[in-house]
């Protein structure tokens, strides 16, 4: 299934815009920013997962083993 960006207005808070755009799992925002010169672009910086088997790694059982998740994220940038 796709990811949606949902683009969400600073005035109103009502959603104008829904952006699909590739399957991954996320747990952190990076960055996010309008263009100056372009007000309607958008970046959005995220660390990134292919899927979401990395929450297995933070189960109280694997952390007690000491062991640092084996899962590395990756930085990834999206221009919607």
């Amino acid at each position: 299934k796709p990811t949606y960006f949902r683009i969400i207005s600073l005035d109103t808070g009502e959603q104008i815009a829904r952006i699909p755009g590739p399957a991954f799992f996320m747990f952190h925002h990076i960055n996010s920013y309008q263009s100056k010169d372009n007000k309607k672009k958008i970046t959005v910086d995220i660390c990134g997962f292919d899927d979401p088997q990395i929450i297995n790694e933070f189960y109280l059982d694997k952390l007690r083993e000491n062991i640092f998740p084996s899962g590395a994220g990756y930085l990834r940038r999206f221009e919607l």
